[in-house]
């Protein structure tokens, strides 16, 4: 909307595109995508600003501007589907209600034609190719988004409430609501000056006209499993919304490294994230110091990356707790990677694991996985339920009650000090009270004692 007020104004002229290079990449980023999807007059003023300055604009902006009015870009598919329907609808149910505007389905392919035929010559004039057919490749008509559209895909149940550090989502009628804490824009509904919200629509679903099927919390990012694919919003700190290098997003963005594959599950842990996809296939990305995200290493990733060493199980069900991650296997097999400092891998040794290893000490077949902060539970076949790790609640009483005995053992040495000297002002050196001891997070993230 800013941008929309800057292009808008009388102003423009001195918009020199060689004097103000750094304007040109905001107005070409290709983040826009969605924003312009949503807002089709706003998508008109863009359109109609950018075909004015076609002819000055340098190579590197007509490419960044191709990229940007893209028609195959995931982001722009939803508003390319929704004015399909709506187009069906007026047709054939007499349905014209169009109070937001139709989408500049016409402008922005022109405008997409016209800043490839520029580019093409921008390029001829340096000695590049005129022509390349093997840029030219076959996309799926409208209808075909369509038909996919209408395909249940989900084949596991979904997940319609989920609670992070501070905020919750629910999914209701195939609408997502958020409320809670609004730090770093984790409940999705945009900039606030609020520091908590009471329950309310994510606003992007309906005008995209997206179904929302799942819902994950973490601890400041929050991931929803839509028909469209999956979207991530909130704090991406470590990368935990997979959609690059970005420190935070107030409303959702599509994770477009995962839209080619058909995800059936979304898992949110404290600061990284999991999605399944039906083929039993596990992607993570996010904070990977203790090995939680499987990869093999301690790094943080920003984009969605297949878990290697689980391709030769299928993988039904996720779980993400505070540094670990748990899988479960269609053979009942279940796997852990991450930190194991309160043994929540359970493979009976404190030591992280970056790798998944499978969780023995298990006597049946398990159907179903728990997990969050530093511990976890098993439903067998036969309704056992196994439970190992430990909770942030007995570690808080573990510390209160060693607090509680070193002060008393204090007291008692002080006492038997002062019967032995005769005097009751002596004083205890060399030593002080170490201080509560209640769990903290260290330097490497870890709750320690």
């Amino acid at each position: 909307e800013v941008l929309a007020r800057v292009i808008n104004c009388q102003h423009t002229p001195v918009l020199n595109c060689e004097l103000c290079e750094g304007f040109w990449e905001c107005m070409s980023n290709a983040t826009l995508c969605q924003a312009l999807a949503v807002s089709p007059e706003i998508a008109k003023l863009h359109i109609s600003f950018v075909q004015a300055r076609l002819p000055s604009f340098s190579q590197l902006v007509l490419q960044r501007f191709a990229n940007l009015y893209d028609p195959s870009q995931p982001s722009v598919r939803p508003a390319l589907q929704k004015l399909m329907m709506e187009t069906m609808e007026g047709t054939n149910g007499g349905n014209t209600d169009k109070s937001e505007g139709p989408f500049p389905l016409s402008e922005w392919l022109a405008c997409y034609l016209l800043v490839c035929v520029y580019l093409g010559c921008s390029r001829s004039r340096v000695g590049g190719a005129r022509y390349s057919p093997d840029l030219m490749v076959d996309l799926p008509s409208l209808s075909d988004f369509a038909q996919q559209e209408t395909k249940d895909i989900v084949s596991t149940p979904p997940s319609v409430v989920s609670a992070g550090f501070t905020h919750v989502g629910l999914v209701r009628n195939c609408q997502l609501y958020t409320w809670g804490y609004t730090a770093n824009g984790c409940l999705g509904v945009g900039p606030t000056l609020t520091q908590t919200m009471q329950p309310m629509v994510v606003p992007l679903f309906p005008v995209l006209g997206v179904q929302v099927l799942s819902v994950a919390c973490g601890k400041l990012h929050t991931l929803a499993l839509t028909s469209n694919g999956v979207y991530a919003w909130g704090s991406s700190k470590y990368g935990q919304l997979g959609v690059g290098r970005t420190g935070q997003s107030v409303e959702p963005r599509l994770v477009e490294r995962l839209y080619n594959e058909t995800v059936v599950s979304v898992m949110a842990g404290q600061y990284h994230s999991l999605a399944l996809s039906a083929a039993g296939r596990v992607y993570s990305w996010g904070w990977g110091v203790h090995g939680q995200l499987g990869h093999g290493n301690v790094e943080d990733y920003h984009y969605p990356a297949l878990v290697q060493t689980l391709t030769t199980e299928t993988i039904v069900s996720l779980g993400g707790g505070h540094a670990h991650s748990l899988m479960l296997s269609a053979s009942g097999r279940v796997w852990a990677c991450g930190s194991s400092v309160f043994g929540q891998l359970g493979t009976g040794s404190n030591l992280k694991s970056s790798r998944p290893v499978q969780v023995f000490g298990l006597p049946e077949k398990i159907i179903s996985i728990s997990t969050s902060y530093f511990h976890n539970l098993a439903l067998a076949s036969s309704n056992r339920l196994y439970t190992w790790g430990s909770s942030p609640q007995v570690l808080r009483l573990q510390a209160q009650a060693q607090k509680k005995a070193r002060f008393q053992f204090h007291q008692q040495q002080q006492a038997a000090l002062g019967r032995g000297s005769g005097s009751d002002d002596t004083v205890v050196g060399g030593e002080s009270d170490p201080g509560p001891t209640e769990p903290s997070e260290g330097a490497d993230g870890d709750i320690e004692m």
